[in-house]
């Protein structure tokens, strides 16, 4: 593959058989360098079980949760493309751990569900004085 600035990346978590009432929080792999920067432009939504009508969702960069309150999936699934495109990219640097957070706050049912982010991976520019 060329190099690319930037350069398109796709990541993908299976939330799978999530408990009624549980929570899962999964680490999402990047390959950055040092003078790199991940931004996330979009999330895909795919119920691969129909099954809870609660499923909440985010995105945490280190320590911050963006946004601060939750997604609703349930919302995200049922529109036409399944797609939510972040309004601002989600910015994420090399020295930061990027995760992805899903509750279920449904009390009677498990979830199943496959998230795709869309996002790139660029060089930091400097800026000019």
């Amino acid at each position: 593959m060329s190099n690319q600035d930037p350069q398109p990346e796709e990541y993908t978590v299976n939330v799978t058989a999530l408990a009624a009432a549980g929570s899962q929080s999964t680490k999402i792999e990047h390959r950055m360098n040092t003078g790199e920067e991940l931004r996330v432009y979009a999330m895909h939504v795919n119920y691969t079980v129909v099954a809870t009508k609660n499923l909440k969702g985010t995105l945490k960069v280190g320590a911050n949760q963006i946004p601060t309150n939750k997604f609703d999936l349930d919302w995200i699934n049922a529109c036409t493309s399944k797609t939510h495109i972040f309004s601002s990219p989600v910015l994420c640097l090399p020295s930061q751990s990027l995760y992805a957070e899903f509750t279920n706050e449904d009390s009677a049912q498990a979830a199943t569900a496959i998230i795709t982010f869309t996002a790139e991976i660029s060089i930091a520019k400097k800026k000019e004085k």
